[in-house]
């Protein structure tokens, strides 16, 4: 059984995902601050994966997690209302292995649990479609060196259209597979355009480009 720690001081948070993390079959512990977080680690051995508030009572996720990183390998996922590219970036920077935008669907959480559970400690991988890098693990992508700075959704939707290259998918399929929301009505996908609105001006440039067609939907194409 997995061993994870829960750093959150929003209480309604913190229940709701320590109940479905242990309805799941995992161990769950728990924190409130740095502080706590902190006791726990030095106290408790086996914790493989720790969920991490960024912005904490007595402290940032951040700065714990660059603590963390001198010493521990441990799996951290970091959770919070902090959406800019900035703040996902530095959260990459400080030593995560992924990033969860609040509010999201607990099935998201999941699934990013059972990934990260997953990985081993290899190092990063990278895949390529045309001129751009895809970091697998960090989720970051670039271009000559240069960082798109793609948010989480924004990375999801490049990554799926470059993996299935020559493909074309409705806006409403491919909003369930990144959103991972099934049976999606049409009212509910807004998000996906504003998405690919922003998406399209960060890879201006780079030779990949996403096509759209009335009539079959989106695909990346090489150019």
């Amino acid at each position: 059984m997995s061993k994870i720690l829960i750093v959150e001081d929003n209480k309604d948070i913190l229940y709701t995902n320590r109940t479905m993390l242990e309805l799941n079959g995992y161990e769950v512990l728990s924190a409130e601050s740095v502080g706590a977080a902190e006791k726990i680690c030095r106290e408790t051995g086996g914790i493989s994966l720790i969920i991490l508030d960024i912005m904490l009572p007595d402290g940032s996720g951040l700065d714990f997690c660059r603590e963390l990183r001198e010493t521990s390998d441990v799996k951290i996922l970091f959770l919070s209302a902090l959406d800019t590219s900035k703040d996902v970036i530095e959260g990459f920077r400080a030593g995560g292995d992924d990033y969860l935008e609040k509010p999201y669907h607990m099935e998201e959480l999941l699934l990013r649990v059972k990934s990260l559970l997953r990985r081993k400690n290899i190092g990063d991988s990278k895949s390529e479609f045309g001129n751009i890098i895809f970091h697998d693990y960090s989720f970051g992508a670039e271009f000559n060196g240069r960082d798109l700075l793609l948010r989480q959704k924004e990375y999801a939707i490049l990554k799926f259209l470059c993996d299935n290259k020559g493909e074309y998918f409705t806006a409403k399929e491919i909003f369930e597979v990144v959103w991972g929301v099934a049976d999606a009505d049409t009212s509910e996908i807004q998000p996906f355009y504003n998405s690919i609105s922003s998406l399209k001006e960060k890879t201006a440039g780079t030779g990949v480009e996403i096509a759209h067609e009335k009539s079959r939907g989106y695909s990346a194409v090489i150019r």
